[in-house]
């Protein structure tokens, strides 16, 4: 972001653990979740019919229902998994981008994530694969990357006018 964009929203905040939890429950539902449960279900359904067939290679068709099974039990946790993978990743790296405090300035162009030492990280809206949203906040998927914002911690701009230009920037 070059000092000539003009800032449209500004964000801060502390990366507390509930905030975590609620970004790893947005992850799970966006697809890894679905993915799984389908995955399940295709399994248990295909090891059913092979071992039902009374073909040879019963045992293959255990095999694939149980770990259709275990694909079905495992993504009943997952956002649990994926939160305490991300609290236990900042409780471990203390020295990680301004630990816990986060302060995003956002233009036109894209975002930038301040931390609270002065190291910046610059996310261009050109990358933006998609957003995740709940009623406590929006995730920006930037590759392998997220990147969260509060609709609670706007201290320039509202979260609905941020949503809105969010919108905008999708189209």
């Amino acid at each position: 972001m070059d000092a000539s964009n003009d800032i449209l929203f500004m964000n801060e905040y502390l990366y507390e653990n509930d905030l975590l939890t609620n970004f790893a429950r947005l992850q799970a539902q966006s697809g890894q979740r679905k993915a799984m449960v389908v995955a399940g279900v295709v399994f248990v359904l295909i090891g059913a019919a092979i071992v039902a067939s009374g073909h040879l290679f019963g045992w293959a068709g255990v095999m694939l229902a149980a770990v259709g099974l275990f694909c079905l039990w495992y993504q009943q946790g997952l956002h649990h998994r994926l939160a305490r993978h991300y609290i236990d990743a900042i409780e471990q790296d203390t020295g990680s981008f301004g630990n816990r405090f986060r302060r995003i300035a956002v233009s036109s162009d894209g975002a930038m994530v301040f931390a609270r030492d002065g190291r910046s990280r610059y996310f261009p809206f050109e990358k933006l694969e998609r957003v995740l949203a709940d009623d406590l906040m929006f995730v920006l998927i930037f590759g392998e990357e997220g990147l969260v914002v509060p609709r609670a911690s706007f201290i320039q701009g509202t979260a609905e006018d941020f949503e809105t230009f969010l919108s905008s920037r999708s189209s």
